[in-house]
C-alpha cells in the first residue's frame, strides 16, 4: 500500500469545508435526541436485573417509534 503524495492530499484538502464544532454536539445529531426519547420512555430511573428485560424495554420502544413515528416528530423537528 503506498501513501499519496503531499501534493494529492493537499488537492482533497481544498475541496473539504472545515467548521469548528465542540467535541461533542448533540444539538447537531438526530440521533442523540431518539437516544434522549428512548432513555426518557424506556430506561428512565430504572434498574435492570438482566440483559434480556433491557433488551425487551428497548425493543418496546423502538417498535413503539417505528409504529407511531408521530411520537419521535417532535425531536427531530429540527433537522427536517
Amino acid at each position: 500500500m503506498t501513501t499519496p503524495a503531499p501534493r494529492a492530499v493537499y488537492d482533497a484538502m481544498v475541496m473539504l469545508q472545515w467548521a469548528a464544532l465542540s467535541p461533542y454536539s448533540p444539538q447537531f445529531n438526530p440521533t442523540e435526541r431518539l437516544w434522549q426519547h428512548t432513555r426518557k420512555n424506556g430506561t428512565h430511573n430504572r434498574s435492570f436485573l438482566t440483559v434480556d428485560e433491557l433488551a425487551r424495554t428497548l425493543t418496546r420502544v423502538f417498535r413503539d417509534m417505528q409504529s407511531k413515528p408521530e411520537t419521535i416528530s417532535a425531536y427531530l423537528q429540527p433537522f427536517l
